[in-house]
């Protein structure tokens, strides 16, 4: 009897007429009679090694032939499962830069997907291997599989993403096998992994590795609970359930990406090592969906109303590359979506699952928008609360991301390969929208200006990035904490203010670095920053801009500022300083997806990322800045401008003033829309 669709399972999905699943099971067919036309794991679309697409190509694959009996997938299921566990224990481990000497043998990630993958054919395609063949397959399983997964569990002392997914691997097995002591140690691990996403559902690992993560847990849940209802009662996903909520928070909109086609893909806020077109995997919607349904009411509607906007109400379901789908950082739909299609709950409006303007998550995010539609996205990088499974951080704190009318301006360079050279610069504070200092050097001190190309042979001062939390002994050491935090977070009418600390991130000589936001409805924004450093430094303030796809238009205004194009949107920010230079642009790198191998059509090429800075001329102790940001249709863009007198800023559009900002001592003063609000 199949454990991932049960007999009860099949009869009611073959009655099924909704139109959505129709449209998935569609989508289904037609992936898998492309695939089994070749022979192997590669086709036309491939651009991954085996072992990265095995598990996704494998399971699909052996839940087509479970839905339809075709045959043609079935032949093909059965060659790829024959084969795999053919194969030597040194191709499960892993590319060869995976561990391949300590004894005994470890697993990896790629051990655990091809563990996933070989228990879905066999349980989903029983019926087309001989009994001999079974007996092979188990004996695999048993001997090999599953003792590399428990390896790396008993060997690594990490609570990250790799756990959850060695654990996944682990309970595949063990349930396939009726191994009940195997079937214990993923349940402990499934509970000790929990322990890495915040008490809100966020992961301080990053969005793309929360979802990755809780892929892995939901692997364990599902097998377990399929194969036993009782684990049921010792397991609960509510936790990273709350995910939901974040996921739909970071969604920016769909539109189509360059270099990939007409059909629309997602955009997301995309801090630290997330990719900018995520989407939650289709799977693990609708396990929230289903398994969340009486705990989480609202988190599991909420689950159901995203899976329709990724999926079910999306134009085409065939969006390449689905080879990257399986190691989670191209997310999409895979064979679990079937069995959990029948638990989902009622979905509904974004609005109704407790939208709010502003909202704040543990993991330091806060990401702003009047509505699910606001075509203005304000989103902040600051340090979280106590932190559970720090990995994957960028030195980005008070960073942020603006979007204006569906177009990234002020982005972030995402992540690449992670054995390019670039990723170091990907992860660097002076990538991000924040700011680095200049250390006084002896051999520049006395230049009045310094060239371009000299800028890094310079000190310069930049973010730790560093922060683990312990394990040992089967158990999470305390959570930790990155320096600084929210200082103030407030709203008052369609005025949005947010301070963030992050001076003690950079260490001596820095003392305080503040930044306020202050966003007016969809058009205007202030930055205010205060830098105190025990010693004179210079300042730098980094911009990024997106033109990922040679589509950003950027011109110099004056010394102290600039607009920027994107398709019908336009930007302009004003640097209000007499003591800074502005030097760019500097060819940076804005990244899609994430891909194991470089070159790949999804890495941000040279000039992808726009750098531009304004750099202090003077090193001092101490010093307030203010940016002032307008966004406006493309052809009302240049209607904005900027006054300033003294202490105070004031943004005008076709002359009139829209609001003003004055700053008097340590406060500030603000005016828009008849409000007065002292800050």
């Amino acid at each position: 009897m199949s454990i991932l669709l049960t007999d009860k399972e099949y009869e009611s999905l073959r009655v099924l007429e909704d139109p959505g699943y129709k449209k998935l099971e569609a989508a289904l067919l037609r992936r898998c009679l492309k695939r089994s036309r070749t022979p192997g794991l590669g086709d036309d679309e491939t651009t991954t090694e085996w072992y990265y697409h095995v598990c996704e190509y494998l399971s699909d694959g052996a839940m087509a032939y479970r839905l339809t009996g075709n045959e043609q997938i079935g032949r093909w299921v059965k060659a790829i499962t024959l084969d795999l566990i053919a194969k030597t224990e040194d191709e499960w481990i892993g590319p060869w830069y995976r561990d391949h000497l300590t004894k005994p043998s470890l697993g990896h990630l790629e051990t655990a997907h091809l563990s996933i993958g070989v228990v879905a054919a066999a349980d989903l395609g029983a019926d087309l291997f001989s009994e001999d063949e079974m007996k092979s397959i188990r004996a695999f399983l048993k001997n090999t599989a599953m003792p590399l997964c428990l390896n790396w569990l008993n060997f690594a002392e990490r609570l990250n993403n790799w756990r959850c997914i060695l654990s996944g691997g682990l309970a595949f097995c063990a349930a396939y096998l009726d191994d009940r002591d195997m079937m214990e140690r993923a349940c402990l691990e499934f509970n000790v992994c929990i322990e890495q996403f915040q008490p809100d559902g966020t992961s301080a690992e990053s969005l793309q590795y929360g979802n990755y993560a809780a892929w892995g847990l939901m692997m364990v849940y599902e097998a377990l609970v399929r194969k036993d209802p009782a684990y049921k009662t010792r397991m609960s996903p509510d936790r990273y359930g709350k995910k939901v909520k974040w996921d739909a928070y970071s969604h920016l909109y769909h539109k189509p990406l360059s270099g990939f086609g007409p059909y629309d893909r997602p955009r997301a806020v995309n801090f630290n090592d997330c990719a900018s077109t995520y989407r939650p995997t289709g799977d693990m919607l609708l396990h929230i969906s289903t398994r969340c349904g009486e705990s989480m009411p609202v988190e599991a509607a909420l689950a159901s109303s995203l899976f329709d906007l990724h999926y079910r109400n999306i134009e085409n379901l065939d969006l390449a590359p689905h080879d990257l789908a399986c190691f989670g950082m191209y997310n999409d739909f895979g064979f679990l979506s079937f069995p959990l299609y029948l638990g989902k709950a009622s979905a509904r409006a974004l609005k109704d699952c407790g939208w709010e303007s502003d909202m704040y998550f543990s993991n330091g995010d806060m990401i702003v928008r009047e509505s699910f539609d606001s075509p203005t996205v304000l989103a902040i990088r600051s340090s979280g609360e106590e932190l559970y499974g720090p990995s994957h951080i960028h030195a980005d704190l008070n960073h942020f991301m603006l979007v204006y009318g569906k177009e990234r301006f002020l982005a972030d360079p995402g992540h690449s390969c992670y054995r390019n050279t670039i990723h170091e610069l990907d992860i660097a504070t002076a990538f991000h929208n924040t700011c680095t200092f200049l250390v006084p050097d002896a051999a520049f001190d006395n230049q009045k200006d310094v060239r371009q190309e000299d800028m890094f042979k310079l000190k310069i001062l930049s973010q730790d990035a560093s922060l683990l939390r312990g394990f040992s002994k089967g158990k999470p050491e305390p959570p930790v904490k990155r320096p600084g935090g929210k200082l103030v977070q407030e709203r008052r009418g369609n005025t949005f203010v947010y301070t963030s600390e992050a001076g003690g991130v950079y260490g001596a000589p820095i003392k305080s670095f503040k930044r306020t936001w202050i966003l007016c409805g969809t058009q205007m924004l202030f930055v205010v920053d205060d830098i105190e450093s025990v010693s004179p430094v210079k300042t730098i303030w980094n911009w990024q801009f997106n033109n990922r796809d040679g589509a950003l238009d950027f011109t110099v205004d004056t010394p102290n500022s600039f607009t920027a194009y994107r398709g019908d949107s336009g930007m302009r920010m004003f640097h209000c300083s007499e003591d800074a230079g502005l030097m760019g642009p500097y060819y940076a790198h804005i990244h899609d997806f994430y891909h194991p191998s470089p070159a790949q059509e999804a890495e941000g090429k040279s000039g992808s990322g726009q750098l531009y800075r304004w750099t202090e001329k003077s090193s001092k102790t101490s010093r307030r800045r203010v940016h002032a940001i307008a966004m406006a249709p493309a052809g009302e863009v240049t209607d904005w401008s900027l006054d300033v007198k003294g202490d105070q800023f004031s943004l005008l559009e076709k002359g009139a003033v829209r609001s003003s900002l004055q700053l008097s001592g340590g406060s500030m003063l603000f005016r828009w829309d008849r409000e007065e609000w002292s800050l």
